[in-house]
């Protein structure tokens, strides 16, 4: 069995915290994630407007252990937001260090196959 880390910066990890939605062309799988409370919201980089779009990032609800075994069935993940990036971070999907900020909001686009 594996064990899923799932702390954000105030230590939590609550179920069904994400929102997802899988996007499936030929064989090739993106899935894109976001933390809940920013489903809907506007967020800003420089001159660009970057929108937690519902028709792109879903309303489907999913706890850490559900998007981990959805992220091995993934081809390309596209997610946004804190407590996402923490998860994908502490399981060794990706480097933190890579995110683009939106503010103080990590996004990150990750090949993972």
């Amino acid at each position: 069995m594996v064990t899923i880390r799932c702390t954000d910066r105030t230590g939590t990890c609550m179920a069904g915290e994400f929102c997802f939605r899988e996007h499936k062309s030929g064989v090739s799988t993106v899935l894109a994630v976001c933390d809940a409370e920013l489903l809907g919201k506007a967020l800003k980089y420089g001159d660009v407007d970057f929108e937690v779009d519902i028709s792109f990032y879903g309303e489907e609800r999913a706890d850490a252990e559900q998007i981990m075994d959805m992220a091995e069935r993934s081809h390309v993940m596209n997610v946004v937001g804190e407590k996402i990036v923490s998860l994908l971070a502490e399981n060794g999907i990706i480097d933190r260090k890579s995110a683009l900020m939106l503010g103080n909001v990590p996004h990150i686009q990750v090949m993972m196959r």
